[in-house]
């Protein structure tokens, strides 16, 4: 989602945070009310840049989701981009950086749902997971 965003704003991703919860693909989504570009909320970034428009991150998003199935036709698998966020989450239980990681986490009443694994950033410690951040989603992100 970020590399997306960046290179359609000519933005370095590492100045992008968008959570995207949900398991990976069909059903999965952006939290654009929690995001933010270099700063600026996406709502506040679509008021300053009208030309980067609501319509253009549901483009985005729509891309992001069926990257996996690009990638699967292309390569055969999603193998490498598995092992690079296996050893992300693995440095953060080895260090115990106490990160805040978008990993599939079993909700036990979290968006009023229980015994469900989906993605959500909980905070990864040598412990595993330590605590399960819910996000407050607005309307059209609790679709």
């Amino acid at each position: 989602m970020r590399n997306a965003i960046g290179e359609q704003l000519t933005i370095d991703p590492r100045d992008i945070q968008i959570y995207v919860l949900g398991e990976h693909g069909d059903t999965q989504f952006p939290v654009w009310s929690h995001g933010n570009i270099g700063g600026l909320s996406v709502h506040e970034w679509l008021e300053k840049h009208p030309s980067f428009s609501e319509q253009d991150l549901g483009l985005i998003a729509e891309k992001v989701k069926n990257a996996a199935y690009d990638i699967i036709a292309a390569k055969g698998s999603t193998h490498y981009g598995i092992a690079i966020s296996l050893a992300r989450i693995t440095r953060s239980i080895l260090k115990d950086e106490h990160a805040v990681l978008p990993v599939s986490v079993h909700l036990e009443g979290q968006y009023q749902a229980t015994d469900v694994c989906i993605s959500s950033p909980p905070i990864v410690n040598s412990q595993g997971i330590r605590e399960i951040i819910e996000m407050p989603l607005n309307e059209s992100e609790q679709q």
